[in-house]
């Protein structure tokens, strides 16, 4: 697991739109939300497409998310309501 002082460097360079810093961070969250989405969401099928979506956002916001101590909930709201 990815500690806070890490994070935080990460949510810091893709911010500044280090392309490696985006996908570090997929790596380390991808299968996490993958596991999350088939036992907690009961998706089946589709995950792959639920969660580019979750990394588009990611992306798209990448500026505005900051704050390491609330990333994990923001990653697992976006993947549920993308869902829902």
């Amino acid at each position: 697991m990815v500690n806070a002082i890490n994070l935080e460097k990460i949510l810091t360079d893709m911010a500044n739109d280090d392309k490696q810093a985006f996908d570090t961070l997929y790596r380390l969250y991808y299968s996490r939300l993958y596991s999350y989405s088939q036992t907690f969401l009961k998706i089946n099928s589709g995950v792959d497409d639920v969660l580019q979506a979750v990394f588009v956002k990611v992306g798209l916001n990448r500026k505005n998310i900051r704050k390491v101590e609330t990333f994990n909930a923001f990653l697992y709201t976006v993947t549920k309501s993308i869902w829902s």
